[in-house]
């Protein structure tokens, strides 16, 4: 008992397996993330704006599927809903409620589809 020292080559062979697993892992989905949080940070905007210049719900719609197109999102037009309240005088509201989805593939061997929904909204009128 004396020689031994509590070392062990396989242990730390599947460390390394698992952090280098977790690395890529982490690679692969920080990028969703990141673009589903811009893609909220868009739909503010998007809500802002259309309230700002009174533009109609359809004009909105549109804003959001080109919006959901560039960043590369599967949606569904019945899955965006927009909401335009108090026609087109001030004091209104615009409400944005989108449903979408990204599907990342994991090299071939394991596909994840991450879902999300987001909702904004914005007062009509200018200050």
């Amino acid at each position: 008992m004396r020689g031994q020292r509590g070392e062990g080559k396989a242990g730390c062979l599947v460390f390394i397996a698992l952090a280098i697993l977790a690395g890529y892992i982490f690679a692969k989905t920080v990028p969703v993330y990141l673009d589903k949080m811009d893609f909220e940070d868009e739909l503010k905007r998007v809500a802002s704006e259309g309230g700002a210049r009174n533009w109609t719900s359809d004009i909105v719609f549109e804003r959001v599927m080109n919006l959901a197109k560039a960043k590369e999102f599967d949606t569904q037009k019945e899955q965006i809903r927009v909401v335009k309240t108090g026609g087109d005088k001030a004091g209104g509201e615009i409400r944005i409620d989108v449903k979408y989805q990204r599907t990342v593939d994991f090299s071939g061997y394991y596909t994840y589809t991450f879902k999300f929904h987001s909702r904004v909204s914005s007062f009509v009128g200018t200050l």
